[in-house]
């Protein structure tokens, strides 16, 4: 559920956030990816997750690996820049966040985010896009 609202200047969607709640079910075999919200930070855009059944292997196994990457409206790109993840505290699931890089220019409205799985990893074409309303 996009949030809607006009674009603003980058330090005006810092601490911008808006609840996804997306569930995609076939992006990892055999697990599910929630996406439970994107938001802004002083540093990035931040997509928080989780993923059901945990993952538990490290290193990460491939067919548990996925990327994101986006695109607004102005045609600027939003590269990977990495993230964070871990068990759950009760260790029904991983919880995590990827970031993306720049920040969202001061005139763009929308962010299509685009969900990359281990099938798609070769050529990097996203298997699911997630419209986002920039605040």
């Amino acid at each position: 559920m996009p949030m809607s609202g006009s674009a603003g200047p980058p330090e005006r969607r810092i601490g911008w956030t808006v609840a996804i709640g997306k569930q995609i079910d076939d992006l990892l075999p055999g697990r599910s990816l929630l996406v439970r919200d994107v938001g802004v930070d002083e540093y990035a855009v931040r997509v928080r997750y989780e993923i059901r059944p945990p993952i538990l292997d490290r290193p990460t196994p491939i067919d548990s690996t996925w990327l994101l990457h986006g695109t607004d409206d102005l045609g600027n790109q939003y590269e990977s820049a990495g993230g964070a993840f871990g068990l759950s505290a009760d260790g029904t699931f991983t919880e995590g966040v990827h970031s993306l890089l720049p920040l969202p220019a001061p005139d763009a409205s929308h962010l299509d985010l685009g969900f990359i799985g281990p099938r798609e990893l070769e050529d990097e074409r996203p298997r699911h896009v997630i419209r986002v309303e920039l605040g």
